[in-house]
């Protein structure tokens, strides 16, 4: 998964909750956010049924996600 932060000026430094569902179960992951460009790594024993971006809303952001 590839995470841009798009917004003109300075970038943020924070922290980013991602949940992956898969087989019933659901896995938070925390990110770090330090850079412009972000590619994460979650692995998992099965194809993810589903990926959430920051499911508790604590970040003010416009996301999308595409699938490849």
């Amino acid at each position: 998964m590839e995470i841009a932060q798009t917004q003109p000026g300075d970038l943020y430094r924070l922290p980013l909750q991602v949940a992956i569902g898969a087989a019933g179960a659901v896995k938070v992951t925390s990110v770090l956010l330090t850079v412009r460009n972000t590619i994460i790594k979650i692995p998992s024993d099965k194809q993810p049924q589903s990926v959430t971006l920051d499911p508790e809303t604590q970040v003010l952001m416009d996301a999308r996600l595409v699938k490849r």
